[in-house]
Formats: structure tokens, sequence, C-alpha cells
């Protein structure tokens, strides 16, 4: 068995240590005996090396980088919101979740338009406004023998829309 993982603009959106959870995710393919390839997807990549992917990653990144991954976010919209659609897995970490969202308004107000794939919205309530750091848990509904751990460090606040 082969899995592909395709990491999305791993050059830009990779401030938090994204390269951290490749590396997890090809040793536990290890252990089950999958051999997994990861796909560097970095601006103008061939559209067609995303479509053979099996499951995306893309992480965070400051305001900077964002704005030069959201030009070309714009090119791969559809076909990014096809595997979406179709129920291929992902992780999206800080900015890469707020792209698949309608906007992302910084803490100066300017607005960053995401690809509206999925209906939430990201807001960071100003400067003056304290940053959410540290460790995190979550249990979520669906299943409450089930943990979710990890580490966040964030100053927008994701608000999500009806039915989401």
């Amino acid at each position: 068995m082969k899995l592909v993982i395709g990491w999305l603009y791993p050059n830009l959106m990779n401030t938090y240590g994204d390269k951290g959870n490749i590396t997890v995710l090809k040793k536990r393919c290890e252990w089950r005996g999958i051999k997994a390839e990861v796909k560097l997807l970095n601006p103008g990549f061939d559209i067609k090396e995303l479509a053979i992917c099996d499951l995306l990653l893309m992480g965070g990144a400051q305001d900077r980088q964002q704005k030069i991954v959201n030009n070309d976010l714009r090119r791969i919209k559809k076909v990014l919101s096809q595997k979406i659609e179709e129920g291929i897995p992902g992780l999206y970490v800080c900015g890469g979740f707020q792209f698949l969202g309608k906007y992302y308004k910084e803490a100066d107000g300017s607005m960053v338009r995401g690809l509206a794939i999925l209906d939430l919205y990201t807001e960071n309530p100003g400067e003056n406004v304290k940053r959410l750091i540290g460790n995190i848990s979550v249990q979520p509904s669906f299943d409450e023998s089930f943990l979710i751990v990890g580490f966040e460090n964030h100053g927008g606040r994701t608000y999500l829309e009806k039915g989401v």
C-alpha cells in the first residue's frame, strides 16, 4: 500500500514546525507497512500533483507569507475544493485552515480573502488583545473516548457559520 501526502506550500507555510507533522505521518505509515511519499507543493506546482494526493497538509505562517500563498491558492481552488468534497483527509494548521474559510481579518483590520470552501471566517480582535498560546486538549462531541491533544498559538478567532 502507498499513501501520497501533498504538503501544500512547505517553503512558506511552515512557521510552526509543520515538518514535524509530516515526520509523524510518515513514521506512523512505516509502522503499518504503508509506503508514504511526500509531494512538496510550492507556488506554481503542477496541479496534476494535487490530484494524485491521498492526504493533504498545509501549515501556518505569518501574514506576509500567507499573502503570497493566497495568490497561488486561487489557481488551485477548484481542484482543492473537489478533493475536500470527495472526502480526502487533510490536516490544515493555522493559516492553512483559515484559507479554507471566507476570510481572515488581520489585527490591523485588513482583510485576506479566503477560498470559501468551508462556511467559516477568522478575525483577529486586535493587537491589544492577548494571543491564545498554550497546550490544549479537546474532546469532540462525536466520540467522548477520543481526545485531541495539541498546542495553540494564534491571535485570530474562528467562527463557524450555521450548520458547520
